[in-house]
């Protein structure tokens, strides 16, 4: 990495930025945090100044009031319940980035352990932390938001040098259902704590300070090109950085104390000696063989991963790509998990190790387990916690679920890791590939051959999770482009992760399964408190925009608006306005400013009036959201009420709320409308849905005709232009058509305090500029996008506003509005096509069953359109095929279902049958249609053909002619269908799926695919749900090349000629045998992963980048003699040559004393020394290195135990360095190793010494 100018240059520049104090923070044009309002609260907050540094783990402690007049619960974690509201310094906004945090157990356990009961007027304290990351002068401050997935959404804020840190801070109170007392009601008011890092932390030693300031700045300058870069370099490259920073922290000072190896260890001051010795305790245990049956040390404490462990009360795990893996643990913890098992720290422990190891290997693993409704690393984590469990003395009790709950609010039981693999793997699996993958984790590209192979089904690797790196064929659709998102919950796999470089051959091996549950922000999955409310009853709208119930238009986040017709646009203005009105209903709305923000508004008030009703709903700290009836305060319970005319209010949990909100709120009139209003963090989000006969809608949701062009009409008819695909003109929004929908105090419908009319909330100069993504620097963006991604957010409209909510807010529950606005999107599509049965099956009675029955025809495709008024629910919807086996299902969500398109097997009498569960009851309408497909036929290396889904179901398909042993790429260079994983797939001869593929940010494609056998092949475009929308399709040949290269001989240089296409060079190598692979020339972009070295048996080796025109494949062992492979597999379209050259690495091997010197050569790349000694346990020593002549660098001196593992490392600058005094801990021989990067030639004095 030395060499690389490029990272230097940009290490100058972070330098430059970080005393000009700029690194890390965002400015944009929102003013510094006001005073907080004070606001009558039920629950009071109230939170200290505090002083620091940087190298401390700083405790923010806040106090909680119970402000109300009845004893009830709070819990005493911050999880879920304290909202970073804006985090400054010195008036200018940090910015946090966004991962996903994984839970030990089920958050619902965690959090009704935590609950507290408090009197009126009692306190209980809580508290945040501010830890150091162990790089220099940075500490971050994280809040986790649980997700309705049983994971959370992880916001962390970087705090970057010396600085006054002002942090708006609310605290709302989760709804935790059937706690005894029942949880408290309400937010508090906004607090503003400060938190003040600098001044001295200790002595210099012996560094001079301006050594030290120019050590800090070496790394300062190693660091940024850590992070900044690390998706492309590989872990060899970037092993020192992690230690980099804590062994620069300890020379000068600063106090960052090491637990072992690469794992730093975070707790209060006080609690520190103690927590250390007890992970280090679990840790010595883990290392006792049979104790650690997952290989999680060899993972952690590897080369260049950096494990933070911090004390918490909640146990859980998140990666942050590029930067590093941070485990909570409490070690405290005493009650149960799940199921009753008995909670035991250091299997706990474990349980998160497992996870750290799974992000160190880049194993991946976020999507979901087969149908289960359990991610795959979860199922990793528990079954090797139960590993460890059964390997204890005598054995603990095992776990038998991981927490998750199905709709009648039972546990899963735990998946085994065979569940967790697709069709598709399966069969990759019985035909012997995918050697050494996980579970899960199968991609098709690791089925793939090399040229000179056997052929067999290829294909595109995909890979999962936010932050994940692409597997073996994954990646980014459309090359250079931003990275996609995480793992939606529905598709035939993963998008490629945030952070990971577009994928061809990808980068460090990543997860690739198909994500099972289904669309629209995971419907499917478990509730996270066994209950949701979903609208629900016999009164529902009939034909409501396309089915009973529906919602199809509305309003939500900052704030974000989709019309009736389905056109999206940002409406972030500050007043009152009229958001439908038609001859029967009027929905008015109230968006106010966000807190301290002069761009955008979130809606804290709505209105609505239908007949002799006026029904009001506002966000409000004492009572969540208050609600008045034609003008009186009201109170309704859990459940459905009457109002007149048949028309009913129903409080209860909707379906994508987030976790532990408070209740929404249902509104229905039979053949008019339908209202749902619910809470997304201090923002009400509120969706329409009219029926067929309101037609005459006016206002911010636009005309009702079916035509997005025209919604956006004032009140006089003038329109403003509503481009498809864009926004419209700031100036046209927020002018006259903005203020022909504000109301007046004639036509308001909301009531006001004294004192107060619709002026007091009106605000025309707001906002003062648009609230964008292009505000934010790019990798900001790719990283809320790929969250939003993770939440099944695929919509592009839907997508991006979830993305601006989150870096706009720093609060994933607003985000978490946009999962509703992706249903409603999802859901709007119309079935239609030759109708084979249709009818309305009534379920009467718990328990029961309806079944609507049809005649079908071997090889017709058919599909399934429902509309019920059933709870929301997956699995309710079910085709059976003439024997009554189950052959293909589907869910009910907001009204509305389907069963994707099936194939039938047989001719006979089929099934539909409705069977909802948990004791649910409703009527709901079947329609059978028969699919219509569009076919077309085009060739290889051809013209484009345009593949066409015009109709809900319907799918696509163009076909063309090859050969046994063509090599093909399938390029998707533009399409405006939602982005989706699976949506593309590449069909042979026998109709089989041979690989699938992704289409992000409107471009996709299928990795190059060897195809088995002649005859005629098909592209085939099948969305998920109701989608539709078309794709352009390109079929390319790949050409791939075979040619020799010889140890020490002359260079070869490889040419990729056309995307898709792959180079190998073979040689022969002998056991023992070690090679250094060199790339001193490249035209190919940048990326990691690009070569890599092929053992006899087609297994990987090692691999390496091609950064900068130039890369390399570390020096590696062969472990057999026979043909060896180097493989050079570009990234998607990437094409160009690269000059490889094969050498011998000659390591040195020696003896070495305790108090004795020796002289460490390296003179060949790729080459190491080794020096052993004998050590006893106890024994504490400590390594000197002087007059070097190595570059400088960390991790270049490496002390390993008997077992091979690290032990310590150290560096080499300016011609001297250390190891630092290492406890040894048995007795055996020891290593010494001397391993310099690439460029590392040179000699050493090495100097082992006793203490």
């Amino acid at each position: 990495m030395s060499s690389n100018s490029r990272g230097w240059l940009f290490a100058v520049v972070f330098i430059l930025l970080t005393l000009s104090g700029a690194a890390g923070c965002s400015r944009d044009k929102e003013p510094s945090i006001p005073t907080p309002d004070q606001t009558p609260s039920s629950i009071g907050l109230s939170a200290p100044d505090i002083d620091g540094t940087a190298a401390e783990y700083l405790t923010l402690p806040m106090t909680l009031t119970n402000n109300s007049e009845s004893t009830c619960a709070l819990p005493d974690i911050t999880d879920g319940s304290v909202h970073i509201l804006s985090l400054e310094r010195d008036g200018t906004r940090i910015t946090p980035t966004f991962d996903y945090a994984f839970y030990g157990d089920s958050f619902d356990e965690i959090l009704r352990a935590s609950l507290r009961t408090v009197a009126p007027g009692d306190n209980l304290p809580v508290e945040l932390s501010v830890v150091p990351t162990g790089r220099p002068d940075e500490s971050a401050l994280s809040v986790n938001t649980p997700m309705p997935t049983g994971d959370a959404i992880a916001a962390r804020y970087l705090l970057h040098g010396d600085g006054d840190y002002a942090v708006a801070l609310q605290y709302t109170s989760p709804t935790v259902r059937g706690a005894d007392p029942p949880t408290c009601v309400g937010s508090s008011s906004v607090v503003i704590a400060h938190i003040r890092i600098g001044g001295e932390s200790g002595g210099v030693g012996w560094l001079p300070v301006g050594v030290g300031i120019a050590l800090g700045a070496v790394v300062l300058a190693v660091v940024f090109v850590a992070v900044d870069i690390s998706k492309w370099i590989p872990r060899r490259t970037l092993r020192f950085v992690g230690t980099v920073a804590a062994t620069v922290a300890v020379i000068a000072g600063v106090g960052v104390r090491s637990a072992v190896a690469d794992v730093e260890i975070a707790a209060p001051v006080s609690q520190f000696d103690k927590f250390q010795q007890e992970y280090t305790k679990c840790v010595d245990h883990f290392r006792t063989p049979g104790n650690d049956p997952a290989s999680v040390l060899e993972a952690i404490e590897r080369d260049g991963v950096l494990v933070l462990v911090k004390k918490s009360k909640v146990n859980n795990a998140t990666n942050h790509p590029g930067i590093d893996i941070q485990v909570d643990w409490n070690p405290d913890q005493t009650a149960p998990l799940s199921g009753g098992i008995p909670s035991e720290k250091c299997a706990e422990l474990y349980h998160e190790l497992v996870h750290a190891s799974d992000y160190a290997r880049g194993s991946g693993g976020e999507s979901f387990c087969g149908d289960t409704g359990v991610r795959i690393l979860e199922v990793r984590g528990t079954r090797a916690e139960n590993d460890y469990r059964a390997a204890q003395k005598p054995p603990l009790p095992l776990r038998q679920t991981h927490g998750e709950k199905d709709a009648a609010g039972n546990f899963i039981p735990l998946p085994t890791l065979a569940d967790c693999d697709n069709d598709m793997q399966k069969k990759a699996r019985e035909a012997g590939k995918c050697k050494g993958v996980p579970p899960g984790g199968c991609s098709d590209n690791d089925a793939n051959p090399l040229p000179g192979e056997d052929t067999g089904a290829g294909g595109s690797g995909n890979s999962s999770g936010p932050g994940g790196t692409p597997s073996g064929g994954g990646g980014a659709p459309g090359g250079g482009g931003p990275p996609g998102g995480g793992a939606p919950p529905g598709g035939g796999a993963s998008p490629p992760g945030a952070g990971a470089p577009p994928g061809g051959s990808g980068g460090a091996p990543g997860d690739s399964g198909d994500s099972s549950s289904d669309s629209a922000g995971g419907p499917g999955l478990p509730n996270s408190d066994g209950d949701r409310t979903p609208p629900s009853d016999s009164n529902s709208v009939n034909d409501s925009a396309g089915g009973p119930g529906r919602p199809s238009g509305g309003a939500f986040g900052e704030p974000h608006l989709l019309t009736f017709d389905g056109y999206g646009y940002d409406f972030q203005a500050a007043g009152e306005f009229v958001l439908s009105k038609t001859d029967a209903v009027e929905v008015q709305v109230r968006f106010s400013p966000r807190y301290a923000s002069t761009t955008v508004s979130v809606a804290t008030a709505v209105a609505v009036r239908f007949g002799a009703e006026t029904i009001e709903f506002a966000l409000d700290n004492k009572n969540g959201i208050a609600v008045r009836r034609n003008g009186e305060p009201t109170t309704w319970q859990n459940g459905t009420a009457d109002l007149t005319d048949g028309a009913t209010v129903q409080r209860g949990r909707l379906m994508y709320s987030p976790p532990y909100a408070m209740d929404g709120y249902t509104v229905r009139a039979p053949g008019k409308f339908a209202l749902w209003v619910d809470t997304y963090g201090p923002s009400l989000s509120v969706y329409v849905g009219l029926a067929a006969e309101q037609q005459d809608s006016v206002g911010l949701l636009g005309t009702r005709d079916g035509t997005k062009g025209n919604d956006l009409v004032a009140s006089d008819g003038s329109s403003i232009e509503s481009p498809a695909g864009g926004a419209p003109e700031f100036d046209a929004v927020y002018g006259d058509y903005a203020d022909s929908w504000r109301i007046t105090d004639d036509t308001s419908l909301f009531t006001y305090a004294d004192g107060q009319n619709t002026k007091t909330f009106t605000d025309k100069d707001f906002p003062e500029h648009p609230a964008v993504l292009t505000d934010y620097t790019e990798d900001r963006r790719a990283n809320a996008k790929a969250v939003c991604t993770g939440l099944g957010i695929r919509d592009r409209f839907a997508n991006e506003a979830c993305a601006l909510d989150l870096l706009v807010t720093g609060q994933p529950a607003i985000a978490l509005a946009a999962t509703e606005t992706e249903a409603v999107i999802v859901n709007a599509g119309q079935a239609s096509g030759t109708s084979v049965a249709e009818g309305t099956l009534s379920v009467d009675k718990p328990g029961a069953e309806a079944i609507l029955t049809f005649d079908g025809k071997v090889g017709q495709k058919i599909f399934v359109d429902a509309s019920s008024d059933l709870p929301e629910q997956c699995g309710v919807l079910k085709l059976r095929d003439p024997g009554g086996t189950q052959i293909n299902s589907g869910c009910i969500i907001a009204g509305k279902g389907s069963i994707d398109v099936t194939e039938l097997p047989v001719a006979g009498q089929y099934s539909i049958v409705v069977s909802p569960a948990a004791g649910a009851t409703g009527k709901t309408q079947i329609k059978v249609i028969t699919a219509l497909d569009q076919n077309a036929q085009f060739s290889i290396d051809g013209a484009a053909a345009t593949a066409s889904v015009s109709r809900a179901g319907a799918i696509a398909e163009v076909a063309f002619d090859a050969r046994a042993g063509q090599k093909v790429f399938v390029d998707v260079p533009n399409s405006d269908l939602a982005d989706q994983c699976g949506v593309i797939s590449l069909r042979g001869p026998d109709g089989n799926a041979l690989a699938s593929g992704c289409i992000i940010s409107g471009t996709g494609f299928i990795d190059a695919t060897r195809l088995p056998t002649d005859g005629r092949y098909s592209v085939v475009v099948d969305p998920e749900d109701a989608r539709t929308g078309s794709a352009t399709i390109e079929v390319t040949s790949a050409i791939d090349s075979t040619s020799p290269i010889s140890v020490d001989g002359n260079s070869a240089t490889v040419k990729i000629g056309q995307p898709g296409a792959v180079a190998t060079l073979t040689f022969d190598g002998k056991p023992g045998q070690k090679v250094f692979i060199d790339v001193p020339q490249s035209n190919l972009a940048d990326q990691c992963g690009v070569a890599s070295l092929r053992g006899p048996d087609g297994n990987s080796l090692s691999n390496g980048c091609i950064i900068g025109g130039n890369g390399f494949i570390d020096g590696t062992t062969l472990p057999a003699g026979g043909r060896y492979t180097i493989v050079i597999d570009p990234e998607v379209r990437n094409v160009g040559n690269a000059a490889v050259k094969l050498t011998s690495a000659t390591d040195q091997n020696a003896p070495l004393s305790i108090g004795s010197e020796a002289t460490s050569r390296i003179g060949q790349a790729g080459a190491v020394s080794t020096f052993t000694f004998t050590g006893s346990a106890g024994q504490r020593v400590a390594v000197e290195a002087k007059n070097s002549d190595l570059p400088d660098q960390c991790e270049v001196l490496i002390l390993r135990g008997p077992d091979g593992s690290r032990l310590a490392g150290g560096c080499i600058i300016n011609g001297e360095g250390a190891i630092d005094t290492t406890a040894l801990p048995t007795s055996g021989p020891y290593t010494l190793v001397i391993d310099p990067t690439r460029d590392g030639l040179g000699t050493s004095t090495i100097r082992l010494v006793g203490r």
